[in-house]
């Protein structure tokens, strides 16, 4: 490629005849991929705040100018794309050159009412996968219902509660537990904490409800780590048949007062029941 040197005139100033050091052109040869009667001229300034540096700009066959990307994006027009092209060193990083073709051939397109409303999302990702060092290995996967931990002697709390009549504006008297049912040992715990013990335990267990299995005296002398938290605080029980009997006695027994007491207070309920 030629390379063709050019300086300005001298200067006269003040009678003296001075060179004009500012600026020394470079004009190098026809770009090979640029269109054909392209140069490209660079600037090196010799002082000044731009001492040292070079300008780069292109000159067309016409003589017109090219000092910004835009510049020679208009006057190249649309068949080049100066997007890839290198300013420094006048080349493009990729074919950039556009191609057109006077296809008078229908082109396929979809419909502008359905393509329209058409959603363009970025394809799916692919699943991680988990590379084990050990064959042998097994992954242990968490319970999907984990049951919220329980705090221990929660039903203390209740120790103020009292179970008010609604009619009458008066406590009711506390229910009672059967003789069977005793304590295990648990600190502070009394009849009343008991009955609440029981109902949460039947409410929110799965499995059968025994009681503790420790010793009483165990379970007073340290009560954190000996009580059974899946358990009610009650001693170890085994319900038997003759229980179950009576229970079911009594229950048929509290049935037949409370039907009696409805046909002597509702003579109309007794009608209903015969009709």
């Amino acid at each position: 490629m030629a390379t063709q040197q050019r300086q300005h005139p001298n200067i006269v100033v003040g009678g003296q005849k001075k060179f004009n050091q500012a600026a020394v052109y470079k004009t190098h040869g026809v770009l090979s991929q640029l269109p054909p009667g392209w140069k490209r001229e660079e600037v090196f300034r010799c002082n000044g705040l731009n001492s040292g540096k070079s300008i780069v700009f292109y000159v067309t066959p016409t003589g017109q100018q090219a000092r910004t990307p835009k510049e020679l994006q208009l006057l190249l027009g649309d068949k080049f794309d100066v997007a890839d092209f290198d300013w420094r060193s006048g080349k493009f990083s990729s074919q950039s050159l556009k191609s057109k073709t006077n296809d008078s051939t229908p082109k396929n397109r979809s419909d502008d009412k359905t393509d329209w409303f058409s959603r363009r999302v970025s394809p799916p990702l692919p699943k991680p996968l988990i590379v084990s060092s050990h064959n042998d290995s097994k992954r242990i996967e968490k319970p999907s219902t984990a049951d919220c931990p329980k705090q221990l002697f929660s039903e203390l709390r209740l120790s103020d509660s009292q179970t008010i009549d609604s009619r009458t504006g008066f406590a009711l008297p506390p229910p009672t537990l059967p003789k069977i049912i005793q304590t295990a040992g648990a600190p502070g715990y009394n009849e009343f904490h008991l009955i609440h013990n029981l109902m949460c335990a039947l409410s929110g267990a799965s499995g059968p409800i025994t009681g503790q299995d420790q010793p009483v005296p165990t379970i007073e002398k340290n009560p954190c780590a000996s009580l059974n938290h899946a358990q009610p605080f009650v001693k170890n029980l085994i319900i038997t048949d003759e229980d179950i009997r009576k229970q079911q006695h009594r229950v048929k027994e509290l049935r037949r007062k409370l039907e009696a007491a409805r046909r002597k207070y509702n003579p109309r309920y007794s009608n209903d029941r015969e009709g």
